[in-house]
């Protein structure tokens, strides 16, 4: 029987290791993404030196990227955790186009209550 604990073995009572890294990877990608975009306004204000009108515009450029990232950021977090306490088995995956989340998916937050129970 399943754990109802996300992240816990259930056979074992230990961390499930895989679920971690499963759930930790596409978080890591999205965090990346965003420091990445971060970065492109951040190198062209090095490259002009610092100083300047135009600097300071790149570099609250650079801060709006990381604030919106840290907004959507959160927000994945979130739904993730509301699909995992909603998944009865606490093994959800992340991969897009299967069964649980991601474009063309099915979320367990789209049937009602009593189709859920069925």
């Amino acid at each position: 029987m399943p754990s109802s604990t996300p992240f816990v073995d259930p056979e074992t009572g230990f961390l499930d290791k895989e679920q971690i890294r499963r759930e930790a990877e596409p978080l890591a990608k999205l965090v990346g993404l965003f420091v990445a975009l971060a970065l492109a306004p951040l190198l062209v204000v090095f490259a002009l030196g610092g100083g300047g009108a135009l600097a300071f515009l790149f570099t609250v450029l650079a801060q709006f990227v990381l604030a919106i990232g840290t907004g959507i950021t959160l927000m994945y977090v979130i739904a993730r955790a509301i699909a995992l306490s909603d998944d009865e088995s606490a093994h959800a995956r992340v991969r897009p186009g299967t069964d649980r989340g991601g474009p063309g998916g099915a979320s367990g937050r789209d049937a009602t209550r009593d189709e859920r129970a069925d």
